[in-house]
């Protein structure tokens, strides 16, 4: 966990949805606000549907609080999203 990334986390003007799940990202965020924790863990931890963290993800992407980059093992299979 990233203090400086809560911090940060708790001033992003963003709807509940929006921030309980920065707030999650932040949580597992290193030092630098890096973090890939998977789409069922996040949904768990803020109980609420893995589509509605694939939703808010996207949405706050698309307005620029966070990058969000596919990734994938060796085999070419995908595993967990990078966040930043």
């Amino acid at each position: 966990m990233s203090i400086a990334a809560m911090g940060w986390a708790w001033k992003v003007p963003v709807g509940a949805g929006a921030k309980v799940v920065l707030l999650a990202l932040a949580d597992h965020s290193d030092d630098t606000g890096v973090c890939w924790p998977g789409i069922k863990g996040v949904a768990e931890k803020c109980g609420i549907t893995q589509r509605t963290v694939e939703k808010q993800t996207a949405a706050l992407a698309q307005q620029g609080w966070i990058k969000v980059e596919a990734r994938e093992r060796p085999d070419g299979s995908r595993t967990s999203n990078r966040y930043v």
